[in-house]
């Protein structure tokens, strides 16, 4: 979980390493409006222990 600027929170993919057209780079996950910080802590969290891996394709 990260903050913007101006406090909003948003949710960071980091750890693409393994997939080399992501390497070096942070996928974001915008919240909603209003979201507060505990509220994405608790997402993020969640998201953590739910999501095995991360899937990319080009079209």
């Amino acid at each position: 979980m990260k903050e913007h600027a101006g406090r909003e929170p948003w949710i960071a993919l980091e750890g693409a390493d393994a997939v080399t057209a992501l390497a070096r780079t942070v996928l974001g996950l915008k919240l909603t409006p209003g979201t507060t910080i505990e509220e994405a802590e608790r997402i993020a969290k969640e998201l953590q222990k739910q999501i095995s891996g991360l899937t990319f394709a080009r079209r």
